[in-house]
């Protein structure tokens, strides 16, 4: 699948690639995250409760924001039958 524009990403919790590009194609970072809050003991949430508790693209363990993501695409998990199948399919 290919990458998607971030502004269509799921903002349901749900665990999907992210990616941070800038001009001329460069990838800045790449990893997964989700549409969320940081946890309450994340060191940014303690150094911010504000803004800690604003929704934001955090990564899997709710400890830090992921930074700025400018593109998304599911997750792609095993299949019981051994093929491949998107998550959110």
């Amino acid at each position: 699948m290919t990458w998607l524009p971030i502004s269509s990403a799921p903002k349901d919790g749900r665990l999907v690639n992210l990616k941070r590009e800038v001009e001329g194609g460069r990838i800045v970072e790449e990893g997964t995250g989700l549409w969320g809050t940081l946890a309450e003991h994340a060191p940014l949430r303690l150094d911010d409760p504000k803004w800690g508790a604003e929704p934001k693209w955090v990564r899997p363990d709710r400890q830090f924001a992921f930074p700025v993501p400018t593109h998304w695409k599911p997750l792609i998990s095993p299949n019981p039958s051994g093929g491949m199948t998107h998550a959110d399919a």
